[in-house]
């Protein structure tokens, strides 16, 4: 068996890594439907945190609180309900889409863990009468989550956010 020449190896290299990138997730265009999230996977405390954002976007979008319910404590629970039911209230459905996501640390203590992340998101609201948008808004945030293992999986008890300017 010959060995490779250093040009074939290159365009090898070269076509591997444009097919990488060509397999990368698409963004959400913004006003396109949310697709329901496949699987709440929450073994782990940061887990728990990307399961919970992903379920709560399709939430907030669809004006059900409901749906998101397993991922977080009633408490938590109840005030998203609250916000969906003001933001209907004003004709309003919130439509976001996280852009940028990377947890910063994690602390995890017996069964509560505070997970901090980076988070940049876009987000507008959808008309109910109309279904228009609003312009979007982009924000982002350092977020620290406080979230409890109960029966056996993570959940998200809280999320504390405060927006910043993030530098990569």
């Amino acid at each position: 068996m010959r060995p490779l020449n250093k040009a074939v190896l290159l365009m090898m290299i070269i076509v591997v890594a444009i097919s990488v990138s060509s397999c990368a997730t698409t963004v959400r265009d913004l006003e396109a439907d949310i697709p329901i999230p496949l699987e709440m996977k929450q073994a782990t405390p940061q887990e728990a945190v990307e399961t919970y954002l992903e379920w709560l976007t399709y939430s907030y979008r669809n004006m059900d609180s409901e749906i998101a319910t397993p991922t977080m404590t009633p408490d938590l629970a109840r005030r998203v309900s609250y916000y969906i039911t003001m933001n209907a209230a004003d004709g309003n459905a919130l439509n976001q889409r996280l852009d940028s996501f990377s947890i910063k640390d994690t602390e995890i203590n017996d069964t509560i863990a505070t997970v901090t992340t980076e988070e940049t998101w876009t987000f507008n609201y959808l008309s109910l009468e109309t279904g228009n948008f609003t312009t979007p808004v982009v924000e982002s945030y350092r977020v620290s989550y406080i979230v409890l293992l109960i029966d056996g999986r993570w959940i998200v008890q809280s999320a504390d956010a405060e927006i910043v300017t993030l530098s990569d």
